[in-house]
């Protein structure tokens, strides 16, 4: 067998066993025919090797190395393998310094490449090894300077470089939650939000699919996709409408987190993520493989975090409330003591945006972290403790989420905790995010993690006495006095006053002259005198009086201390403006009922004759003034 037939073996023996069968891109066409000649490989297996030399959709047209690099080498190759360790993250070329040249930056970056990708022995000597590793990994077609110092190759855009707080070499351990396998930085180099619909990885290392059991990508701790599932050693995520979205002008971390198997099986393999691919509506500027520093499977016995097999409240119809309980859970710790970092509840029923809020969630009775107005528009609620963990200490803990229902009158509403993912809980002897799981399950369910469905009633109006109600003395014959002062609430949905009744209690006289309804200072209706009768004074208010959900009006009368008929008020006479009890005078906007508004008196007031006192200003002194007769 030649030398030349040798190597090519050779060459694709260790291509096979670095990158797998589907990857021979250190080979060209004329290696592959000369196998075959040779009768190594089939004509089969030819086509097929012949097929992945074509470039595929997720990696760049390849920059072929052709030679070994070491300290000292300079021109096209190691300006090519200086750009692909910069974008990989192993590399930062200070300012000023020029590409082209190997020296010991680029040995030491060489080396945190060959650890990353499980190359032996890692010497930073750019090697066959390393050599066929970077050809089937795929590089730009010609090497270009980067505009800036760790900027990517090609592209203004979006670049995508690994984020210098990417994991680094270590170990993730059977069994537990999210585990952290790289995280990239997406900065948005323009003026357009870059919306990015479709990202790609590769599993590589030593190690199987089965070790990655749910992966994720995530931003902090909010959860960005549902978990995926890794074949044949690739993941990808995809959505049209966008996986995330990076700002224009700004940049995003994204950490790229899965799930690790139960067991010791795969105690030992080595485990390296690669990003491989990004579509978005803008250019990319990236040189792939992006990879993560290589993680080790391991064992150790971690805490254990159990919720019950139920969840409250249970199915149930109520009226629109304040503080109420909407999830509730007991939470078993075992083994080690376990910090909190974040918690992620969905609500999944019919009612929109608005009609919930004032989201507080409490752990044994004590509020932690942020009040949330609203949940996001994927319909999750993140509370964000990262900040200032809490610790769940072995035993039994209450877990609770308690809000406002103020609209979704016949709509309904649950909240659940979807995946163990979503509870972010690290052992706190380890470091390691626990698994949790579910009743007396050893796995998670979310059948026992989400509540009983909440149908909302119909719409309610309330109308209540404002503190700031006008009591005490009141002018005698003064004009437009603010008599009573009303709080009127729609819940479940908005509540439109078609008209009130209005009347006042006390002295004997005849009425008060001009009464008059405003609704945040604005009038409402027309001006009429304020009966004292039991029916009182109707005020037809049409549509101006609608009430919404989150949004009180105050209701205020005003009228003249003065009768325009009948006894005249005096010095002492007290009186007190009620609203009377309506019949079918609201009307429920959305399911288009009617109701009654309820009687409320507002306080009593006290008519007083109204007095002007004269006094001397004491800083004035008497003085003389002689005026000058002619």
């Amino acid at each position: 067998m030649s030398k030349k037939l040798i190597g090519i073996v050779a060459s694709f023996a260790l291509v096979l066993s670095l990158v797998g069968a589907n990857t021979a891109s250190a080979l060209t066409a004329a290696d592959v025919a000369m196998l075959q000649a040779a009768g190594i490989i089939s004509a089969a297996q030819a086509a097929s090797l012949n097929a992945s030399l074509m470039p595929s959709s997720t990696v760049s047209s390849g920059y072929t190395f052709a030679k070994d690099l070491t300290v000292g080498s300079r021109g096209a190759d190691v300006t090519a393998l200086q750009e692909m360790l910069v974008s990989g993250g192993h590399l930062v070329m200070p300012a000023g310094a020029a590409y082209g040249y190997f020296g010991g930056l680029t040995k030491a970056a060489l080396i945190k490449y060959q650890l990353a990708k499980g190359i032996t022995p890692a010497a930073g000597y750019f090697g066959p090894k390393t050599r066929a590793m970077a050809n089937a990994s795929g590089m730009p077609s010609s090497p270009s300077m980067p505009s800036t110092p760790g900027a990517a190759v090609s592209g203004t855009d979006l670049m995508v470089t690994l984020a210098p707080t990417s994991p680094m070499t270590g170990a993730v351990v059977a069994g537990q939650a999210i585990a952290n396998l790289a995280e990239y930085t997406f900065t948005n180099k323009s003026a357009t939000p870059a919306v990015v619909t479709n990202v790609t990885f590769q599993r590589g290392g030593v190690s199987n699919d089965a070790v990655l059991t749910n992966v994720y990508l995530y931003n902090g701790v909010n959860r960005l996709t549902d978990s995926a599932s890794i074949s044949q050693g690739k993941v990808a995520f995809n959505a049209p409408s966008g996986l995330f979205t990076v700002p224009a002008g700004s940049s995003m971390t994204v950490s790229l987190r899965s799930d690790i198997v139960t067991g010791t099986a795969y105690n030992g393999q080595i485990l390296v993520l690669s990003l491989t691919g990004v579509t978005s509506n803008l250019p990319v500027s990236a040189v792939y493989p992006i990879s993560g520093a290589s993680q080790t499977v391991s064992s150790a016995t971690l805490a254990t975090v159990s919720f019950a097999a139920s969840s409250t409240p249970t199915t149930t119809t109520l009226d629109p409330q304040s503080d109420f309980v909407m999830w509730q859970q007991n939470v078993d710790v075992g083994t080690n003591d376990v910090w909190m970092k974040s918690l992620a509840l969905r609500q999944i029923g019919s009612v929109a945006a608005g009609d919930l809020g004032n989201f507080r969630f409490y752990v044994d009775g004590v509020q932690v972290g942020a009040t949330l107005s609203a949940y996001d528009s994927n319909a999750y609620l993140t509370f964000d403790l990262s900040a200032s963990p809490v610790k769940l200490t072995t035993g039994s803990h209450t877990l609770k989420l308690v809000g406002d229902i103020i609209g979704g009158s016949t709509r309904n509403f649950s909240f659940s905790l979807r995946q163990a993912s979503d509870v972010n809980v690290v052992d706190s002897q380890l470091n390691i995010n626990v698994t949790a799981t579910t009743g007396a399950d050893t796995g998670f369910s979310n059948n026992d993690t989400t509540t009983g469905t909440v149908s909302v009633s119909s719409g309610t109006l309330t109308i209540t006495k404002k503190t700031d109600s006008p009591s005490g003395n009141t002018t005698l014959n003064a004009s437009s006095v603010s008599l009573a002062r009303f709080e009127v609430k729609a819940a479940g949905e908005a509540m439109k006053v078609e008209n009130l009744y209005v009347k006042w209690a006390g002295a004997n006289r005849g009425n008060i002259r001009n009464g008059a309804l405003f609704a945040n200072g604005v009038q409402i209706g027309s001006t009429a005198d304020i009966a004292s009768s039991s029916a009182g004074t109707l005020y037809n208010l049409g549509s101006s009086l609608v009430v919404y959900p989150g949004a009180p009006v105050t209701l205020e009368v005003r009228g003249d201390i003065y009768s325009s008929s009948g006894a005249q008020w005096v010095n002492g006479d007290v009186l007190t403006v009620s609203l009377v009890a309506g019949t079918s005078n609201v009307q429920r906007l959305k399911s288009l009922s009617y109701v009654g508004s309820s009687a409320i008196a507002a306080n009593q007031m006290t008519v007083a004759q109204g007095t002007l006192s004269l006094s001397k200003q004491k800083s004035f002194s008497n003085t003389n003034n002689i005026t000058k007769l002619r």
